[in-house]
Order: structure tokens, then sequence, then C-alpha cells
């Protein structure tokens, strides 16, 4: 049978790893609303909080994914 200091102990570490959990998908969500594709001067851009930063031909999804993941993963380090 498992004595109150083990139990403590896994109610802490669920309760760690759901706020991990909120902050990581908080922080998911903050990305997909700074960083989107938006026309500029009849070019299509990425951008970051509305402020063009890269030129895009043509619109990829895959590009846009990748910038997200990588502003997440900045934004995890902080």
């Amino acid at each position: 049978m498992m004595n109150a200091y083990e139990k403590a102990k896994q109610l802490t570490a669920k309760w760690e790893q759901e706020r991990k959990d909120s902050k990581r998908l908080a922080t998911m969500k903050e990305a997909e609303r700074r960083i989107q594709v938006r026309e500029f001067d009849n070019m299509l851009c990425l951008s970051l909080d509305g402020v063009p930063v890269l030129p895009m031909s043509e619109f990829n999804k895959q590009t846009l994914a990748d910038a997200r993941l990588t502003f997440f993963n900045y934004l995890n380090r902080r």
C-alpha cells in the first residue's frame, strides 16, 4: 500500500506535468497567433506580429509550420 509521502509525490508530479503541458499549449497558441503568412505590397510574406519578415514566392504550409516551431522552441527556452 502507498504511504502518504509517495501519494503526495505522485500528485505533485502529476500537477507539475499538467502545468508544463498547459504552458506548452499556451506557447504554441502564441506562436500560431504571432507568426502568420500575410500579404504586403502584393507579395506573400512570413510575418511576426504583423511585420513582414521573409518574402515567400508562394504559400507553403511546411515553411509556416517550421517558423512557428522555431519560435515555439525559442519561447520555451526563455
